[in-house]
């Protein structure tokens, strides 16, 4: 629960650790156990619930009744750079499971003095409970 303007609302929030080839390119664990930092301010939060054909990334393997979760997810390298990750539950051979699509937001604005791109690869991913 997470107020904003005396209004509550559901947010999920986390951190993350993501490594490519071996290399740690963000760990952000750390401040999970850190109390100063709320909502928004995780390195991922949101709370978008979106359908099968919610764009702009559609599922077709999800039934018409299942919901899927859009949050943010930000590099604390690059912090105005826009990255969503659309995460769905599944239960596979009783084996719990995260889908993930991360994706840009169209939010960033590059300079050409010092133009970025993403340290996180935009794609799909299976995260899986462990």
């Amino acid at each position: 629960m997470f107020s904003r303007s005396n209004q509550y609302n559901d947010l999920l929030i986390g951190e993350y650790k993501y490594v490519e080839n071996g290399v740690e390119i963000v760990n952000s664990l750390a401040r999970l156990q850190d109390n100063s930092v709320v909502g928004l301010s995780h390195y991922l939060s949101g709370a978008t619930i979106m359908h099968k054909n919610h764009p702009p990334h559609k599922c077709e393997s999800c039934t018409n009744e299942e919901r899927r979760v859009s949050v943010y997810i930000r590099d604390p390298e690059i912090p105005l750079m826009g990255m969503r990750i659309i995460l769905r539950h599944i239960v596979e051979n009783n084996v719990e499971k995260l889908e993930g699509h991360v994706m840009g937001t169209g939010s960033y604005v590059s300079t050409l003095e010092n133009p970025e791109s993403p340290r996180i690869n935009f794609g799909d991913y299976v995260f899986i409970k462990q």
